[in-house]
């Protein structure tokens, strides 16, 4: 006889993603593992009419995210992105013009 026990779930615990501070929605759904037309319909619910070429800002896309139960990292206050808020190494720019990664 097998028993279960009730403090156990199927949940799967999702690990936490690094969103930028501004995020196209085709972006956000590949970073969350979700598909565009999924991620369109919770920012509708949110209030939000977006493509999915245009850009979103960090307090949008974390809602999004936490509509999926997907908990985020946001970068500190300065930094354009979790790497170089919380990364062990400088982050190098990578694009030009950009003033970050």
């Amino acid at each position: 006889m097998t028993t279960t026990d009730p403090d156990q779930t199927n949940e799967e615990i999702k690990s936490p993603v690094s969103l930028p501070l501004i995020i196209t929605v085709g972006d956000l759904a590949e970073t969350l593992s979700e598909s565009q037309v999924d991620v369109i319909k919770a920012l509708m619910k949110l209030g939000v009419m977006a493509s999915v070429n245009q850009e979103v800002d960090f307090s949008v896309a974390a809602r999004v995210a936490q509509s999926f139960e997907i908990p985020v990292l946001k970068p500190k206050e300065g930094d354009c992105c979790v790497y170089c808020s919380y990364g062990t190494v400088a982050c190098p720019p990578i694009q030009e013009n950009k003033r970050c990664c």
